[in-house]
Order: structure tokens, then C-alpha cells, then sequence
């Protein structure tokens, strides 16, 4: 079941986002991303591909694709900002305002889409996105779609211990002090919204961003005392690595912070 999250109304802005961000610390973030989603990125297209990242900030996997030589590549952002910055860094990348609701692009005209982190915003919903997505992608063309994944502990522990206590102990956590920032989905639901829009099941995978031995995004965003504040982003110390071992041991459903689709556009 999707459930909302919301943030302070300054922590929840985009327009301050990429203040403290560089495309450099963006190219790295992608090449140590999850192996499971490089896959999918390589593996369903080549350097002659159209791809499009919906909502794409700095545009950290256009730049991946750049340096494997892609040169038809599309970004799509509301924000000119880092439209802005990309286009400075390196205007072979086609950056476009607009809204992943009403793209700005023809019918049938991308090979991939990628939309990482975007549709969970919109508090209406995500179907209009990725209706929106099935109009550009081209017959038997690609989406991938990753979006915050309501876990097994984000589903009981947080929802029914840690949550009403926050909000009983610290007022700036009740929603009456909030906006609305995203929502965590289940595997069903976000299967039902893709499945609705037309697009044909190809595989889907649990995505942790930072996913390694000694790294886990959704373990530390649960238990900031598990992160090893010397380490890479989401490094773990002794503790989180125990806690990572043993709930993987069960099931990678447990903590892991997103959930990814990788789905094609059928002939009919």
C-alpha cells in the first residue's frame, strides 16, 4: 500500500536542491550505483539510443551514458537551474524544460526512459507520468522507473512504533507542520499504476542506490547510529553491517530503500 511522507516545507524545495551538488559528485554517484540497474541501463540500449531522463536535476545518468559515448540524450527537468549546468558542462546532452506529466517530446520517439526517484512527487499520483511515458516510448522501447519502496520495516516498525512516537515527542514531525514530499509504494501497487498505463512487465528488482558490502542507503536512512561517518555515503560500522547481513539473510525486502521496473512498450 503506497503511504505519503512529508517533509518540512524548506527541506521538501527543489529550488535550493543542487546548490551543495556537482555534476563531478553526480558521475561518480552513477558509475558506483546498483550493478542490477547499470545492467538494465546498458543492457536496453546502445550508443545510437535515444534516451531521456524524466526529472533529471544534474542529469547523473545521461552523464554515465556520456562517457560511454552516447550522443542522442534528452533531459527533462521543471527546473532550468541545473538545466543550466548541464548545458555549460556539455551541450551534446538536449535539455529541455518541462513536466514529466506533459513531456516535451513527440510520440514514439525514445528508446529508453529513465525516471529515478520522479513519480512518487506528485501527490495526486503517478499515473499521469507514466501514461505520459507510454506516449514517448517507442514500440518496444524502455522505461525504467525506480521509486522509494514501502519496506517490510517501513511497513510495520516505523509506521506503528517509531512514527506515533516522533510525532508525540517532537511536534515539528506531525503533518500539520509538513507538505507532502513523496510516497513510498508497494511492489503491487507500483505494479498496478505500470501495468494500467500499457506497459508490459519485463523485470523488476529491489534498488538500493548504494548497495555493497560495506555500504546500505536503506539501512542508514532507518538507523543513522548504523552509518560510519568516515566511510563513503551510507558506509556502515560494525552495527549496520550485522543488521545488513542478518535481514538479508531473510529477505533484501526488509530495508531496502526503493524498488525498480524495467518494462517495455508492446507492438499493440
Amino acid at each position: 500500500m503506497a503511504v505519503k511522507w512529508y517533509l518540512k516545507k524548506d527541506d521538501a524545495s527543489w529550488h535550493s536542491f543542487w546548490n551543495d551538488i556537482s555534476i563531478d559528485d553526480e558521475i561518480t554517484e552513477a558509475k558506483n550505483d546498483y550493478p542490477l540497474m547499470l545492467n538494465a541501463i546498458i543492457g536496453n540500449t546502445n550508443a545510437n539510443s535515444v534516451v531521456l531522463e524524466g526529472g533529471c536535476g544534474l542529469g547523473k545518468f545521461l552523464f554515465f551514458l556520456r562517457e560511454k559515448k552516447y550522443t542522442n540524450l534528452i533531459g527533462v527537468d521543471f527546473n532550468e537551474k541545473p538545466l543550466d549546468i548541464i548545458k555549460k558542462r556539455d551541450p551534446i546532452i538536449d535539455v529541455r524544460v518541462g513536466d514529466v506529466n506533459k513531456l516535451p517530446l513527440e510520440d514514439n520517439s525514445v528508446d529508453l526512459y529513465l525516471s529515478m526517484g520522479v513519480i512518487e512527487h506528485f501527490e495526486d499520483g503517478p499515473q499521469n507520468a507514466l501514461n505520459e511515458a507510454y506516449r514517448v516510448v517507442k514500440i518496444n522501447g524502455t522505461l525504467i522507473v525506480a521509486v522509494p519502496y514501502q519496506n517490510v520495516y517501513r511497513g510495520t516498525f516505523r509506521k506503528w512504533v517509531t512514527m506515533p512516537i516522533l510525532k508525540l515527542l517532537n511536534p515539528s514531525f506531525r503533518n500539520s507542520h509538513r507538505v507532502f514530499y513523496q510516497y513510498y509504494y508497494s511492489k503491487k501497487d507500483l505494479k498496478k499504476f505500470i501495468l494500467n498505463s500499457g506497459f508490459e512487465i519485463l523485470d523488476w528488482f529491489y534498488y538500493d542506490q548504494y548497495h555493497t558490502k560495506n555500504q546500505r542507503i536503506g539501512i542508514c536512512l532507518e538507523f543513522p547510529f548504523t552509518k560510519n561517518k568516515n566511510n563513503p555515503p551510507y558506509g556502515l560500522n560494525i552495527i549496520g553491517k550485522i543488521l545488513s547481513f542478518l535481514s538479508e539473510l531473510i529477505s533484501k525486502a526488509i530495508f531496502s530503500s526503493s524498488i525498480a521496473y524495467v518494462v517495455k512498450k508492446p507492438n499493440s
